[in-house]
């Protein structure tokens, strides 16, 4: 899963990865993000939901800065062009019940970039970088 933390102390990162591109909105700054698993209630937090969600509700209770970890393919033009790249710090500010195409109930979190960190470097990974990564995946393969 891309979410990691737990529910009694929230989130500590997540991954961006495009995985839910019909439901998600990423605009780099201002993030719409779904969690798995659909939820069997309406309007209220069924107590059977994920560990992961869980700990995404906390996230928002308590404020805390959430690592955000963007993959090369995500719904955002800012998304790196291989690999993986730290984006920075985001505070989960609300969450609501939003439905898929076939009917089934998820939760859906906001999260907004918080002040003062340097600005997201669209530039990485550089082109060396891209190559450095393909040659990892290749196994080095000359």
């Amino acid at each position: 899963a891309g979410i990691y933390g737990t529910a009694s102390t929230g989130v500590y990162s997540i991954i961006i990865s495009g995985t839910y591109a019909s439901l998600d909105h990423d605009t780099g700054c201002h993030v719409f993000y779904s969690v798995s698993g659909a939820l069997t209630t309406t309007d209220r937090e069924p107590d059977t939901i994920k560990y992961t969600t869980r700990a995404m509700i906390r996230s928002v209770k308590s404020g805390l800065g959430i690592r955000v970890l963007r993959t090369a393919g995500g719904g955002w033009n800012g998304c790196p062009r291989a690999g993986m790249r730290y984006d920075g710090l985001y505070r989960a500010v609300a969450y609501q019940v939003k439905a898929n195409d076939k009917g089934g109930k998820f939760l859906q979190f906001e999260l907004v970039r918080m002040d003062g960190q340097p600005d997201i470097d669209e530039d990485k990974p550089t082109w060396q970088e891209k190559v450095a990564f393909e040659r990892v995946k290749d196994g080095y393969q000359t």
